[in-house]
């Protein structure tokens, strides 16, 4: 591909994250996407011939690329059950504040086609029993008292995704619309979030 064609294709793809989220895929059109991204529908389809080409691309994209891998590694190499809580809530919170239309894409998937997210984390490798098998390591040795380690993986998870999920909402309610104190404030987040969790399990 030429620079040309790979600014095409990002500009694509941004565009039709936007639309994707906003209408969700069956309602999403695929003039409105390339009218989003600044190109004739011509061109959108030489690029993407179908709808669902596309939202495979922003499908691999976001989960197979922005999310699994970094999860992955995380879950895989940190031993320590504290350093793990900390080092996901540092990546997941940064991730999708940058990315703030993951959750709304995460929920979207959940609704409409469960399956298919499921069965992108189950194939990703996420070393989830061994997560598991780690957490009833350290409840073994007196480090953390006795609960479900699915409890705190779902805990973990939600607390980090929420503040990013209801944005539009938190904005006026919490920071009388001011962009900069959400900031600061999902900045924080990512120890809060750990520190919370800890809190909760530590003996």
């Amino acid at each position: 591909m030429t620079e040309q064609d790979l600014k095409t294709e990002e500009k694509i793809l941004e565009a039709a994250m936007t639309v994707f989220i906003q209408k969700g895929k069956a309602a999403a059109r695929m003039q409105e996407i390339a009218d989003t991204a600044g190109i004739n529908k011509a061109l959108l389809h030489y690029y993407y011939r179908s709808k669902d080409k596309l939202y495979e691309s922003v499908f691999s994209i976001v989960i197979k690329q922005l999310l699994l891998p970094k999860i992955f590694k995380i879950l895989q190499e940190e031993e320590d059950v504290f350093a793990l809580i900390h080092q996901f809530a540092d990546f997941y919170v940064g991730v999708i504040n940058k990315n703030p239309f993951i959750p709304l894409f995460v929920i979207e998937e959940i609704n409409k086609n469960p399956n298919r997210l499921s069965n992108a984390v189950l194939n990703s490798g996420i070393p989830i029993e061994q997560v598991i098998a780690r957490f009833q390591k350290a409840m073994d040795e007196g480090k953390i008292r006795k609960t479900d380690p699915r409890q705190i993986l779902v805990n973990l998870i939600s607390m980090c995704i929420f503040p990013v999920a209801a944005r539009n909402m938190l904005l006026p309610i919490l920071f009388n619309n001011s962009k900069t104190e959400y900031k600061k404030f999902l900045e924080l987040r990512k120890t809060e979030v750990a520190e919370f969790i800890i809190q909760s399990i530590k003996i």
